[in-house]
């Protein structure tokens, strides 16, 4: 079993993304071994997109309207 992740601050880059240092990258085509990975680390995950905002959103606006990735908002 891998190590389990621990409790770490959000701290988001300067365009506000964010993701827990110990998170390993997968691929699109690993999705059997990403869900391995959340059984084995005890977790469960909630999706959300920006498509599901009001697109009077800031966020939606930057990144749907101008094409931009600023998500800081």
């Amino acid at each position: 079993m891998s190590k389990l992740i621990e409790w770490a601050p959000v701290v988001r880059d300067a365009e506000g993304w964010y993701s827990h240092p110990d998170m390993p990258e997968f691929n699109e085509d690993q999705k059997a071994e990403y869900r391995a990975w959340l059984a084995a680390q005890g977790l469960e995950t909630a999706y959300a997109t920006l498509c599901g905002e009001d697109d009077k959103h800031p966020a939606y606006i930057v990144y749907f309207d101008q094409a931009g990735t600023d998500v800081s908002n």
